[in-house]
């Protein structure tokens, strides 16, 4: 199911926007004040098209693993558990429309605030890892044992799962990956690109580029040829600041291929089954449903609990 797809869905259950912001906190046991300032009191005579409303208006049929990833996104974004740690990522592939979905984090601001242009580490443009040292150490990651040719950084970056999650794409998604996020592209066969290269994506005048701790601004790869040499690297490994969080249309999207870790699983479980208790008690036609106020809804959470 393509992310549209999944928006449509959202949409049509009223689990978006304000209504996603109160009925999650409401269904989570949180402070009435809380979901009151989410959203204010309705007037229960008003056509408000934000109240939820658990049966679609246009029949829009809604498998159970879809309706169910809609309902774990909506819990871990209450929870505030919507990151890229919690998931295993190994198996997917991501395209231009989920790369969308990752915002970035205090970690991926620090890495993109640290890539000034001019760093001493590689003012003759070839000490790409030299540079990117210098960059994350700025942020304060340090993977300085890391020696040698740059695309041996790729097993370090693999290496700390609590600081960056690897992910898989080509190069067209790269222009739409959050600040921060590091690329490590491997050397090529033969005597092709023989130490690979390394770059951090930075966002500048409106456009993402490539930084290494270079002088001047270099644009970001298209495919894997090296400059204008015609040589060719290896593969690319791309790593995004494990901090960096995903929309609510791309978690339901991993939810569904499987890919939420066990542990991230087990707690969400009980807050999915009461979203889905609450969700389920609500009036099942469109024009009762347009009746629930903030109070009815939370009287619904308090019985469900």
């Amino acid at each position: 199911m393509t992310k549209e797809a999944i928006k449509r869905k959202i949409k049509e259950l009223r689990l978006k926007s304000k209504t996603v912001a109160l009925s999650s906190v409401v269904v989570l046991g949180m402070h009435a004040a809380k979901a009151q300032s989410s959203m204010p009191e309705q007037n229960p005579k008003q056509d408000n098209k934000e109240m939820i409303a658990p049966t679609p208006k246009n029949n829009l049929e809604i498998t159970p693993v879809e309706k169910h990833g809609i309902r774990a996104a909506a819990a871990a974004t209450a929870m505030g558990l919507n990151t890229m740690e919690m998931f295993d990522l190994s198996n997917v592939t991501w395209d231009v429309e989920m790369a969308n979905g990752i915002s970035g984090c205090d970690v991926s601001d620090k890495i993109a605030a640290s890539t000034a242009a001019g760093l001493p580490h590689n003012r003759d443009n070839h000490h790409c890892l030299a540079g990117v040292k210098a960059i994350l150490r700025k942020a304060g990651i340090n993977i300085d044992d890391c020696t040698g040719s740059a695309y041996k950084a790729a097993a370090k970056l693999r290496s700390m799962p609590d600081q960056f999650t690897e992910i898989k794409c080509d190069y067209s998604v790269l222009p739409y990956l959050p600040e921060g996020t590091v690329v490590v592209q491997d050397h090529g066969r033969g005597r092709d690109a023989p130490d690979g290269h390394i770059f951090v994506i930075k966002e500048e005048n409106g456009k993402k580029v490539q930084r290494c701790g270079q002088r001047s601004q270099w644009q970001l790869p298209r495919n894997n040829r090296r400059g204008r040499t015609g040589q060719r690297y290896g593969k690319m490994s791309v790593f995004i600041p494990s901090g960096c969080t995903v929309d609510q249309e791309t978690f339901a999207i991993l939810y569904e291929k499987n890919c939420l870790k066990s542990e991230a699983l087990a707690i969400l479980a009980p807050r999915i089954e009461v979203v889905a208790e609450v969700e389920n008690k609500l009036p099942q036609s469109s024009e009762q449903a347009l009746q629930v106020n903030p109070q009815a809804l939370k009287r619904q959470a308090s019985r469900a609990e």
